[in-house]
Parts: C-alpha cells; sequence; structure tokens
C-alpha cells in the first residue's frame, strides 16, 4: 500500500518521484512533446504532459502500460513508474481528485541533458478505491513540494524523464 500511496502523492521509493498527472484520465494515448519550439518549450510540455501519462496509465491495460509511458520516462526511472502503476491497477485503485498542479520555476538544458525546478500543488491528487470510491490513507499529496526532475535527449530528439527528486521542505512560488 505504501507504493500505491507514493504514487498517489508523486514519489516514489528510493526517494523518486512518481508522477500523478494534472488532468482526469481516460484511457487513450498521450502525445509526446516534438521538438519544435525551443528545446526549453519541449522540456517543459514532456515534464507537464508526463502528469496526464502516468494518470491515463493506470486505465490501461496492464501488459501496455510500459509502452504507453515510454514516450516519457526512460531507464530505471520508467520501469519504477510502471512498477507503480502496475500496483495501483493490482490494488483496483483509481486516481482521485483533480491532479497534480505544475509550476515550473525554471527549465535549464545543457545539450542533450535538461532539469525542471517545480514547486508543483498535489493537494487535490491521490488515489481511491475503484470499488469504494474512498481515498485511501496517505495517498493525497501536499501544496508546494518541491521537484528537481532531470530529462535526457533521445537520438530521436524526444525529451524523456530519466529521474525525478521531491524534497522535503516546502518551496515558494514567488
Amino acid at each position: 500500500m505504501a507504493l500505491i500511496a507514493a504514487l498517489a502523492a508523486g514519489c516514489g521509493g528510493d526517494s523518486k518521484e512518481v508522477p500523478l498527472p494534472s488532468s482526469s484520465g481516460t484511457a487513450g494515448a498521450s502525445t509526446p512533446a516534438t521538438p519544435e519550439g525551443t528545446p526549453e518549450q519541449a522540456v517543459s510540455k514532456v515534464y507537464t504532459d508526463s502528469y496526464k501519462a502516468a494518470r491515463d496509465a493506470i486505465f490501461q491495460p496492464s501488459e501496455k502500460v510500459r509502452s504507453f509511458l515510454a514516450a516519457y520516462y526512460v531507464g530505471e526511472y520508467l520501469d519504477s513508474v510502471v512498477r507503480s502503476v502496475l500496483l495501483a491497477q493490482e490494488q483496483d485503485m483509481v486516481p482521485w481528485g483533480n491532479g497534480i498542479v505544475v509550476h515550473i520555476k525554471k527549465v535549464t538544458v545543457n545539450g542533450a541533458q535538461a532539469t525542471v525546478d517545480d514547486c508543483r500543488d498535489a493537494s487535490d491528487a491521490g488515489l481511491k478505491s475503484r470499488k469504494t470510491g474512498k481515498l485511501s490513507a496517505d495517498t493525497r499529496g501536499t501544496n508546494a513540494q518541491q521537484i528537481v526532475a532531470k530529462l535526457a535527449k533521445g537520438g530521436e530528439g524526444q525529451w524523456r524523464i530519466t529521474d525525478v527528486q521531491k524534497y522535503p521542505k516546502p518551496c515558494s512560488r514567488s
């Protein structure tokens, strides 16, 4: 149950972030950011869209979760997000609330590596039982969570999240 709480609140094992998207999920393909615009815009789009993709992944058939999320995540971090989604499915949990709202403070791009500094609001995000509708204990996120996401640009030009860290000290949006 702790890993499910981590998915809802936006943190996975080993203090890594497991994103929960920003809007209500329905089954359907997500569209990753294209290399159009500035690199910073592309990075911001992938980061922001990853929340919806993670939320929507809960509604995908279990055998399609990895391929569904692979447009947004890569490597061990993809593995962590997939495990969290599959566990939520196994526990028959679904997203609760309006989801996470990002407040990107800074995007830094250095070649094929990027960092996003976010002060997100996850206070209206969690997981609930599909059967009872009851919010699972300790799955509701908090406001002003300091998040630092790392992204890498693949050979095809697509940015993907490689790691996300959540810090315990609340951040400021001013």
